[in-house]
């Protein structure tokens, strides 16, 4: 099952198919919370399920703790980190055909 992170709006294109470093988080169930993601991810008539997530590179690098091998989100974070707020990665991402040319020059 390949994750997409929910924050289109921000054009954020990670997926967890070519990238393990990148965690994904569900949206919290506490509605307070919940629509202060909703606020950051900035996407309009947009409800999230349970099956909705936001990538770990929105969230600052403190809110994200590794625990018994899993990279988990402490209690009170809200992803902030966009490209709308002049954030950019520091670990650039191959995008798709970089990635399937990479790839067929191996072969």
């Amino acid at each position: 099952h390949v994750q997409l992170c929910s924050a289109v709006g921000a054009r954020c294109t990670c997926s967890s198919r070519y990238n393990s470093c990148i965690s994904f988080h569900c949206f919290p169930a506490d509605n307070a919370a919940r629509q202060q993601w909703l606020a950051k991810i900035q996407r309009d008539n947009f409800t999230p399920n349970r099956d909705t997530r936001v990538c770990s590179r929105h969230f600052l690098p403190g809110d994200i703790v590794l625990t018994l091998g899993k990279r988990l989100l402490k209690r009170g974070a809200v992803p902030v980190l966009f490209e709308w707020n002049n954030y950019s990665s520091h670990e650039p991402r191959p995008s798709f055909h970089e990635h399937t040319a990479s790839a067929l020059r191996l072969l």
